[in-house]
Order: structure tokens, then C-alpha cells, then sequence
């Protein structure tokens, strides 16, 4: 006992080699000791050694296959490991061995969904909430799995039950208009954001996607009024300005769409596709054709094989008159048709 409760405290104070030696003389006194098996594994998952982590658990579960703590770490290691079909087996077995464990439902919801089991998966997340229904997390699992199943209806239903106060309620603003823009019901979809926005009025995003709906329907102006609020209420973020120079760019105002994208580059030098809006724009214009030869160079040295980028450069060199430099662009397997 003296060696493991040593080995504890170096544990605690993250000495994981001197732990484990302690750990295993401990064990090599009394080799059945399952609390120090159980710690010795556990350091062996910090370390990234999961081959060892699961050798232990499985010699924990030789000596007693109640242990239900050893079934629900094995299968989380299954899981990181993405043997997702052994990991069930585990979970399945700490369900058998506790009463009404709803984390461990959660966690087999979760596996069904990833293996595509989908109606296996909405029975578990039922079933947590049967006894949770306040439980906003798996009701958001449930919604999506309903989502996934292209069932939209039950999916908004579970969606609209998660409180503004959730910390997952601007996420589920975000999935359920998006399958109504996939089903054509925009304007559904803006009435939802607009809903969501009176709820949360400071989440830039939530501007940022019902902008991006009034682009949808041309209506350009009035998405431009949104992502400049949302600019106000997030000054920095770079894909907020980036589709306001866009959209600048698609009502007609390419300078102001110009102004915007040179913002993204003053926050992230590196932005690729600004510095490809930039250089196309002047290529476009028939302008400034040096420097967007050297904005669309350095976007292609960001991301060497996007199309639109190869596409920009090929529309410089034309520009240029160096038809032969252009064509050689265009004909790249990346080049991007059109």
C-alpha cells in the first residue's frame, strides 16, 4: 500500500515514470490489486501507449468481468482507436452491469450514429431523455440523428426544445435552417434566424448565416447591413469580412469589396482566398496586373493545388498578353473549369 499510494502522488504531480515504477512494484507484491491496475493503465493512456492501457484493462476484466469502470475506460481507448464496433461491445457491457447509467447510453447513441445505425441511435438518445429531459446535449444527438435521417421535421422539434440559455442553442441555429436552405425553404430558414438573433443578439455568426440566406435570394443589400453588425460585434474575425468584401463585390461596389478583403489581410496575412480575391479583382479590372501576379503567386504558394487560385493566375497572364504563360495555367488538372 505504501508503494501505491506513493505512486499516487507522483501521479499527481505528473512524475508518470516514477508512478509506474511504483506502481509495478506495488503490483509485482500483489498482482490482483485492481485499483493499481487501473491507475497504471490510466497513466499509460496519458503517455500514449493504448496498446499497453488495453492489456491491463483486459487483465482486470480476466480476474473480474464486473468491474465496470475497467469495461467503460476500454471502450473509450476503442474509441480514440476508432474500433468503434469493440468499444460498443464495451459500453454495452457497462450497461448490463449498471442501472439506468445514461452517460454510457450516450456514448453507444454516439457509436450507433457514427456506424450509420441511426434508428439504434435515436432509440438510446430516447431514452436518456425519457429519465433527462432537460439532458440539452443528447437532445441536440437526437435532433441531428433525426437530421441525418432527413426526418427535418423531428429534428426542428428537438432543436426548438433547447433553451437560449443552453450553450448548444446557437449551434442548433445553425443546423436546422441549414436543412431547410437544402430543402428550399429559405424563407423559413430567415424567420428561424431572425428568431434566434431577438434570442442572441451578440453571436456575430448568427448574422454572418442569415447574410448568407439574403445572398441566396440576391437580395445583397440587406445581407450587407447584417455583416456589418456582425463586423461591429466582431471586428476581427476574418470570415465575417471576407464575406462582406464578397458581397460589396456582388452589389456592384468592388472597391469597398477590395477595402474589406485588404482587412482580412491586415488580420491574417496569409489568408489565401483574400489575396486571390484581390489579385482576380485587378485581373479582372485589367489593373495593377504586377501586383496581382504576386497576390495570386503568393496564394498559390498558401494552397498549390486550389483551382480557382490556378484559374486567377492563368486569367492574369492573359491579362498580360502572355498567352502561352495563361494557357499553361488553364490546362493544370487543378485549374478550375469555367
Amino acid at each position: 500500500m505504501g508503494h501505491y499510494y506513493l505512486a499516487r502522488v507522483y501521479a499527481e504531480m505528473k512524475r508518470f515514470d516514477e508512478a509506474k515504477s511504483h506502481y509495478q512494484t506495488a503490483l509485482s507484491i500483489r498482482p490482483h490489486f485492481e485499483p493499481a491496475l487501473l491507475d497504471l493503465a490510466l497513466i499509460y493512456e496519458i503517455q500514449q501507449e493504448p496498446e499497453k492501457a488495453i492489456r491491463i484493462y483486459n487483465d482486470v476484466l480476466g480476474l473480474n468481468p464486473s468491474n465496470a469502470e475497467a469495461h467503460d475506460r476500454l471502450g473509450q481507448v476503442y474509441i480514440r482507436q476508432k474500433k468503434l464496433s469493440d468499444a460498443l461491445n464495451e459500453f454495452q457491457a457497462v450497461e448490463k452491469l449498471t442501472i439506468n447509467n445514461s452517460e454510457v447510453r450516450t456514448k453507444i447513441g454516439l457509436i450507433y450514429f457514427e456506424q450509420g445505425r441511426l434508428d439504434e441511435a435515436i432509440a438510446q438518445f430516447v431514452l436518456v431523455l425519457s429519465s433527462q429531459p432537460d439532458n440539452d446535449r443528447v437532445r441536440y444527438y437526437l435532433g441531428t440523428a433525426y437530421e441525418e435521417k432527413k426526418e427535418f421535421d423531428r429534428a426542428l422539434e428537438e432543436f426548438r426544445r433547447i433553451a437560449p440559455t443552453s450553450p448548444l442553442y446557437v449551434d442548433c441555429q445553425f443546423i436546422w435552417p441549414t436543412s431547410m436552405k437544402k430543402q428550399n425553404k429559405v424563407d423559413e430558414a430567415i424567420l428561424a434566424l431572425k428568431e434566434a438573433i431577438k434570442a442572441k443578439p451578440g453571436e456575430a455568426d448568427l448574422y454572418r448565416f442569415l447574410a448568407s440566406l439574403y445572398e441566396k435570394l440576391n437580395q445583397f443589400e440587406e445581407g450587407i447591413r447584417l455583416l456589418k453588425i456582425a463586423a461591429e460585434i466582431a471586428p476581427k474575425d476574418e470570415k465575417i469580412l471576407f464575406n462582406l468584401g464578397a458581397l460589396y463585390d456582388k452589389a456592384g461596389d468592388w472597391q469597398e469589396g477590395l477595402r474589406q478583403m485588404r482587412k482580412v489581410l491586415q488580420i491574417d496575412p496569409n489568408h489565401a482566398q483574400a489575396l486571390n480575391y484581390i489579385g482576380y479583382t485587378y485581373a479582372d479590372k485589367g489593373i495593377n496586373l504586377d501586383e496581382a501576379e504576386n497576390l495570386i503567386k503568393r496564394a498559390l504558394e498558401l494552397k498549390p493545388d486550389d483551382g480557382y487560385i490556378t484559374d486567377s493566375l492563368g486569367w492574369v497572364y492573359y491579362k498580360k498578353g502572355e498567352l502561352e504563360k495563361a494557357l499553361t495555367e488553364m490546362e493544370k488538372p487543378t485549374a478550375w473549369p469555367g
